[in-house]
């Protein structure tokens, strides 16, 4: 049952791409006006261009890497404000207004706020960074906290009669039970963590970024540059989902 409902599951996925790819070549015939409407096979030629030039090979290994190291500053802050909500509880009390505002505010806002203020040599190349560490910084706490809070009762009593400090506790026991919760969250923030980065590169003009790849490809209308930048976007974001999903099996065999 399980191998049909996975099969299944694999070939409405397929028919799914396969109508976004019909949808293009039904527009792209009835639009007389092959720029804006480029046909499936320039944007191929586009695809393959991208992924055998070594400069836009470079510029998606330098977002990866931002996005990558963006969410690790979240994961580390995370992880340093949940030890601190395990010592005393009013820590999120504390922060609950500040993480509001983050949450609620517009990521144009954000970036271009950032982008007036973070200024100068060292300040403009962490522009993207910090706008994506804004964003999903609120996130990913949120996934930490949750694990805390749904600690089951059975393993916080046992803790209360169980010797040793409040951290050697945090770090033997909660943290290896948060770990299946904190890659779920992961799994949500990944896509998010990419999207905000690129839009963030785009408002702040990176150099040697997908944002400005997708500013320059606009700057002269040609779409079919933006939309193969957008399906290369997408596999990555979707092979990065399967790396997490892999890790998260192996944990769980263990």
């Amino acid at each position: 049952m399980k191998d049909s409902s996975s099969i299944s599951s694999k070939i409405a996925s397929l028919i799914s791409v396969g109508l976004v790819f019909v949808l293009i070549f039904v527009i792209s015939n009835s639009k007389n006006d092959p720029q804006i409407y480029p046909s499936l096979n320039v944007i191929a030629n586009k695809l393959i261009d991208n992924i055998t030039n070594i400069g836009t090979i470079k510029i998606f290994l330098l977002t990866i890497i931002r996005v990558f190291l963006a969410l690790v500053a979240s994961l580390i802050t995370s992880f340093v404000i949940s030890l601190l909500y395990y010592y005393n509880k009013l820590t999120m009390d504390f922060l609950k207004p500040i993480l509001a505002i983050m949450k609620a505010a517009p990521l144009a806002a954000i970036a271009i706020y950032i982008f007036l203020v973070v200024r100068g040599e060292v300040g403009k190349p962490l522009q993207p960074y910090l706008v994506t560490y804004l964003v999903t910084l609120p996130i990913i706490l949120e996934g930490f906290i949750g694990s805390i809070d749904n600690m089951p009762d059975s393993i916080i009593n046992e803790l209360k009669i169980t010797k040793g400090t409040k951290f050697y506790k945090y770090i033997k026991v909660y943290f290896p039970l948060m770990i299946p919760n904190i890659i779920i969250t992961l799994l949500q923030t990944i896509g998010l963590g990419f999207k905000v980065m690129i839009m963030a590169e785009y408002l702040c003009y990176t150099k040697s970024s997908v944002g400005v790849l997708i500013y320059n490809a606009y700057s002269v209308l040609d779409m079919a540059q933006l939309i193969a930048v957008i399906i290369e976007i997408v596999i990555i974001v979707l092979v990065g989902e399967f790396v997490i999903k892999q890790i998260k099996k192996k944990i769980h065999t263990y």
